[in-house]
């Protein structure tokens, strides 16, 4: 089983992740893992780094960061998440943002190709399918200012007002095209609203699980 947590930068899907939904998964006695969409390994870490630098303002294209993102997310599915799945054949991958925030930010936010992104996602969903998807909403400029004060923006998150009104509508698609999988809270709130929202859908993982209905 593969969960697929979204949302814009500041949304608190760290959070969110290590404090209630790994939690309440393994008290059920589930096995976990838990991984960065584009950094389970390390070498997927180091394509992920050179994606997000900032390489003294050279212009860097949306294909370029899309076949970087692919390639990071490919290195983490055979080298990490195939194996866990193969040696715990019930358990649940929590992933930390998947090909939704390539569609969002290389696709519709730098204009990488469609017909690469869609190859991408095919090959992806072949090795694991998606079984749930969780998107934590939040509005642009409070997600900036939570991501602000965690540390110093990357070349993604530094960019400006423009571009994440793109990606926020784009996740809308996703959300839209992935409706029957897929299921959005308000994370604007503070950590006690959000817990509150994660709850139900944690336990309704956790039947989904047991029922092995997925």
């Amino acid at each position: 089983m593969l969960l697929n947590i979204e949302g814009l930068d500041g949304a608190g899907k760290d959070s969110a992740i290590n404090n209630v939904i790994i939690p309440r998964l393994e008290a059920a006695g589930l096995p976990v893992d838990k991984v960065s969409g584009t950094g389970g390994t390390p070498m997927s870490m180091a394509i992920r780094e050179i994606n997000i630098s900032h390489w003294n303002n050279e212009p860097v294209s949306g294909d370029t960061e899309l076949l970087l993102m692919y390639a990071s997310r490919i290195q983490t599915f055979t080298a990490r998440l195939l194996p866990f799945l193969k040696e715990n054949p019930n358990g649940i991958i929590i992933m930390n943002r998947s090909w939704w925030s390539s569609y969002a930010y290389q696709v519709v936010g730098h204009g990488a190709s469609r017909a690469l992104f869609e190859q991408h996602v095919e090959h992806l969903e072949r090795l694991i399918p998606t079984t749930r998807n969780l998107f934590m909403t939040v509005s642009p400029e409070v997600g900036l200012q939570r991501a602000e004060k965690r540390a110093a923006l990357d070349r993604l998150e530094s960019e400006g007002p423009v571009f994440w009104e793109k990606t926020r509508r784009a996740y809308d698609e996703m959300i839209t095209r992935h409706q029957d999988t897929t299921t959005v809270i308000d994370a604007n709130g503070t950590f006690d609203d959000v817990n509150k929202q994660l709850e139900p859908w944690v336990d309704n993982i956790i039947k989904l699980a047991r029922a092995r209905n997925f």
